[in-house]
Order: structure tokens, then sequence, then C-alpha cells
């Protein structure tokens, strides 16, 4: 090894890693830069939609207030009624130029009951055509405002806003007011400095409808310009290069296929570049009936781009040449020390990785510890147990783990006898990262230095939760079943008794006349002993391993028959007040369990009042459990 020439070996491989990372990096460079620049695309793009349906909605805001207030408009209620369509024109000529003015209102509709035209403001000699608009048949359905972008007859995309026009609650016709998204486009284009262009798809017009469309609004429009779409709108005016753009976006692949985007450059006849984002629009019926294109130019960026890279490209040339010349001269003296420590640590090196994967595929849990008891190191089967990273772990002191089950005592025998440089061993009670807990046999060792001075302590820990609880569980069964079966001998034999007294009563009650105090006593005895029988059939069930059924249960009935009950057997120095929420619904439960329960509540109630007396205080409300408290009580 000492005579290997690690300069020769290690040189050139690394001058053509060099060479490689430094094209890697430029490359990466550039494609960094492209990369910016299709996420300030996407970003330009989540903007304009954003702007635009934002505007969407707050048009369509205004339009609906615009809509109310010529709703209450008296006189217009009245033409419409009355049917004079001249005089409607005259009398709503004034608003349709202040709404056309204010709010860019290209539609104004003033619609028959059966939603047959009866007015177009701006156009009026066209009327009685049947109105079947998805916005209005929305309208007319609900008889409420209904709003939304649509493709009209005429091929205007229009945000519609229609409502029932409603007189002394009476129907007398729908208003609508529409504005072409035209204005919206441009408030998008002055704020984000972009252009765009509008198409409409073809399959969802007629030309001359189109055509006629157009020319209402004084527009001139080309319906053979493209063979799928019509060009509606756009801010680059007359540009040579509009088909062009258009023609190059029919045929991409729609990156974003959730939100309808499509992403790609052009470059025009002048060397300008374009970042273009095609988005598809839909009207509210849910229909792919237009495309708008968002032009960005990009020919400053790229070319900002273009120098970057190359200025990135020449430091990173100086920077390597300069690290060639450090790792030459490092290399001298790293040679000479390598060869002296390379057997020493490979031996090392071997026994440490034995070591190691012992450790770390070990089932038990492996803790080590500095002297002063900082975690330094946690094997996988740590983290496995107690759900703590060894990221979170490292450098912290072993009682995160505590769960507060052991008092001081047993921590200070525990590090008394480890300081001692004794092994200990016990169990440990100790918290999960999740709260919950587990028990774990648990062995800790010191660990010596070539000194014989305690370094380290190392902890080997077995998770018996799952032991413990099966031993617990064998226990508690035992227990029940012996109890189960003590509890059904003193059931039969006290069900014989009571027996015997409830048929005495019975007797004695037959002689006693209606409406007597005696009666009424012995009739609260006869349900007491009913409950009594109730209660050893469950005791009975219960040492037999039986289910008790649940029925509907109101439990202010059980609680007001209970205290009936106890009334006469409590003394007179403790007053009963009572506060029952009547509206409480009923609940599914064994009525004799909830009257024992009631039962056992105010008996051990009087019993702490019987010396000095009292008040006797019986609420029953209702209580909204939340997260907490039902995973507590489940």
């Amino acid at each position: 090894m000492g005579n290997i020439n690690f300069k020769a070996r290690l040189l050139v491989p690394f001058t053509l890693a060099l060479i490689v990372f430094l094209g890697v990096f430029v490359f990466y460079t550039y494609q960094h830069e492209l990369r910016d620049i299709d996420e300030a695309s996407e970003r330009l793009v989540g903007s304009a939609l954003e702007l635009f349906r934002g505007q969407v909605s707050s048009d369509a805001t205004a339009l609906a207030v615009s809509i109310r207030f010529i709703s209450e408009n008296k006189e217009l209620a009245a033409l419409m009624v009355k049917g004079d369509r001249s005089a409607l024109f005259a009398s709503a000529k004034h608003i349709y130029h202040e709404l056309s003015k204010n709010q860019k209102v290209t539609h104004f509709y003033f619609h028959n009951p059966d939603m047959v035209n009866f007015l177009r403001m701006h156009s009026p000699t066209f009327y009685d055509d049947t109105i079947n608009s998805y916005t209005a048949l929305k309208a007319e359905k609900t008889q409420n405002l209904f709003y939304g972008m649509e493709l009209g007859k005429f091929g205007h995309l229009t945000l519609r806003v229609v409502s029932p026009w409603i007189v002394d609650g009476k129907l007398i016709g729908y208003l609508e007011l529409g504005e072409e998204i035209g204005h919206i486009l441009k408030n998008i284009k002055n704020t984000l400095d972009v252009d765009f262009i509008l198409t409409i798809d073809k399959n969802f017009l007629k030309q001359s409808d189109w055509e006629e469309g157009m020319a209402m609004l004084g527009r001139k429009g080309k319906w053979d310009n493209l063979p799928k779409s019509v060009i509606a709108d756009t801010s680059l005016g007359n540009n040579a290069n509009l088909l062009k753009i258009v023609k190059s976006g029919k045929d991409k692949v729609f990156s974003d296929e959730k939100n309808g985007i499509a992403n790609f450059f052009y470059k025009d006849d002048m060397n300008s570049r374009y970042g273009v984002d095609l988005v598809r629009l839909e009207d509210v019926s849910g229909r792919n009936v237009a495309s708008l294109y968002i032009l960005w130019n990009i020919t400053r960026v790229i070319a900002g781009a273009i120098y970057y890279v190359l200025l990135v490209g020449a430091i990173s040339l100086v920077a390597g040449v300069f690290l060639f010349i450090l790792f030459y001269i490092t290399l001298n003296r790293v040679e000479k020390e390598l060869s002296f420590f390379y057997k020493s640590l490979e031996a090392a090196s071997a026994d440490n990785a034995r070591l190691a994967a012992a450790v770390e595929q070990a089932d038990e849990m492996v803790v080590m510890t500095d002297k002063d008891g900082t975690i330094q190191y946690v094997n996988p089967a740590f983290e496995s147990v107690t759900g703590y990273r060894r990221e979170e772990i490292l450098g912290k002191k072993p009682d995160v783990l505590s769960s507060g089950k052991h008092d001081e005592t047993f921590y200070r025998t525990m590090w008394n006898t480890i300081y001692a440089g004794d092994i200990w061993k016990g169990r440990f009670i100790n918290k999960k990262k999740d709260g919950s807990l587990f028990d774990s046999d648990c062995v800790i060792s010191p660990v010596r230095g070539q000194d014989g001075a305690i370094v380290n302590y190392v902890s080997l820990q077995r998770d018996v939760t799952r032991d413990r609880k099966l031993e617990s569980k064998l226990r508690a069964s035992q227990k029940m079943e012996a109890i189960g079966t003590l509890a059904g001998g003193i059931a039969h034999d006290f069900n014989n008794i009571l027996t015997g007294i409830i048929g005495y009563t019975e007797l004695a009650n037959d002689d006693l006349k209606e409406g007597s105090e005696a009666k009424e006593n012995l009739d609260a005895a006869l349900k007491a002993g009913a409950r009594a029988k109730d209660l050893v059939a469950e005791i009975l069930m219960f040492s037999r391993d039986g289910e008790q059924a649940a029925n509907q249960v109101y439990l202010q009935t059980v609680v007001r028959e209970t205290l009936g009950m106890l009334r006469p057997i409590i003394p007179s120095t403790i007053s009963i007040r009572e506060s029952i929420d009547d509206s409480l619904p009923s609940i599914m439960a064994n009525c004799t369990q909830i009257t024992q329960v009631i039962m056992n509540l105010c008996t051990n109630a009087e019993h702490s009042m019987r010396k000095n007396g009292g008040v006797l205080n019986i609420t029953l409300g209702g209580f909204e459990a939340d997260g907490d408290f039902a995973s507590v009580h489940e």
C-alpha cells in the first residue's frame, strides 16, 4: 500500500470527474434557468386565471346589484306589465348607457315570464325569440338569480346574470345583464403585462349567427382563417403572427389536464421569443367552448439566462483549476499518512462492522450513553418499539421515556448500582413517543476504557408489554370466573327469598283499599321488588356469560321513578332537589342497570349526609363530548 502512487491513480479520474462535474453543473444551471422560466410562466398563468376568476366573480356581484336596482324601478315594471316595448326602451335607455359606460355591460334583456325575449336594449329590433340559454333556464327553474360565463347564440362569450323579476309577489318576467369577457382580458393584460388571444370552438357556432353577432358589436370577423375555431378577441390587433401562434398550439398536449393548461414557446419573425400558455375555458354548463392564449415576452429573460450560464461556467472553470492544484498538494501529504494507518484501520473496521451488524439486527433494544447518561446510540429495534427516530433521541437523556410510574427511589437505586460499576437488572414501565406505555426487561452494564474508568453505559432491553398483558388478562379472567360463580350462587338464594317477599306483599296489597297510603307504600315496595328481580336476573346472566339486552330508555322517566322509590327511605333531614331536562332524547341502555346506578349514587350520597343532613341535588342534562373525552371513555 505504501508504494502505490495515489497521485497517478486519483488525479486522472479526479480530473475527468471535475470536467464532467463542471459540464453537468453548467448544464444543470441552464436547465435550472429554463425551469425558472417555466415556473414563472406557471405562476403567471396561475395569476392570470386567479385574476380572471376574481374579476368574473366581482363583475357578477356588481351585475346582480344592478339587476336588483332595475327590478325595484316601478316605472320599468309598469311598462313591462303593460307590454309597451317602445316606452320601456326609452325609459331604460339611460340605464343601459350608464351600465355600458361604468360596468362594461354589452347585453341587456327583458324577457317575458314564458322566457320569450321582450326587448334587447343592445339590439332593440330583434325580439320575440325563445331564450334557451343555460343561465336563463336555471334562473327560470330555480326562480333565483343565476350567473355564469356562457356562449350566446351569436358567439359572444359573455358573463350573464339572470334573475326573476317579481313585483308584489307576482312574476312579471326576467331581467338579464351580460358583459363580454373581453374587458376582463384587457384588465389582465394591463395588470400582468401580457398579451392574449381568445378563440371560440366552431362546434358551438353557426357561421351566419357569429358573423351577425360580430356585426352587432361593430367588429369584423374572418370565419375561414382557422379550421376549427375563430378568433373572438385579441390584444395583438392585426399582428401577422396571430394565426401562427394559434396554429402552433392546436396540437399541444395539456400538461395540466385537470385545469386544461398547455405550455409552449413561440419565436416570431423578429426573433422575439414568447412563452405561451394555452388555457381551456369552460362555460357555466361545463363545455370547453373557448381557448385562451396568454403570451409572455421572454426574449430578455432568455438572454439573461444565457449570460448567467456563461458567467457560471467561467467561474466554475477557474474554481476547478484551483481545486485541481489544491488536490494535488493535499494528495502528497495524505499519501504518506494513509499507508501507515491503513492496516490498523482495516482490522478495526472489520471488527466494528461485525459488532455493528450484530447490534443493528438484534431484536432487543440497545441504547448506549456516555458516563453522564446522554444517549449516543440506539439500534433499529429501539426505534421500532418507542417510535422515536434515531435523530430525535440522540443527545437526550433516557428520562425522555419516563412514564412517571417509578418513584425517585427506584431511579436512585439504579444509578447508584451502575455508577458503582455493577450491572443493574430490572423492569421499566416506559412511555413511547405517542404517549402509550410499554414494559421492558432491562440490563444496564458499564463500559470501561483502557484506564479502567467508566466511559459509557450500554442498556439491553426487551419489550415484554404483550407478555404482561396476557398475564393480566389470564388473572382477570380467572377472577371474573370466580366472581361469576359466587354471584350466581348468591343470586339463586336471594331470588328464592325475594319471591316470598313479593308474594306476601302482593297478598297484603290486595286487601287494601285503592288510594290508601298503605296501598301506595306497598305499590312502591312491589316496584322495588320488581327492580330487584331484574337485578338478580342480570347477576345470573353475568354468572352464565349472557348478554344483557339494551332497550330504548328515556333517562328522565327512569330518574323520576327511582327518586320516587328513594323519597320514602331518605331521612327528612336530607332534602332532594332535582333539575331534569325533559328535551333529552332516548338512549339505548338496560333500564335496570341505569336504575341501579342512580340508586347507588343517591344512597352513597345519603349515607355521607345521614349524620348532619343536607341537600341531595340530582341534575340531568345534555353534554357534548369532544374527541379527547370520547377517546378516554370509549
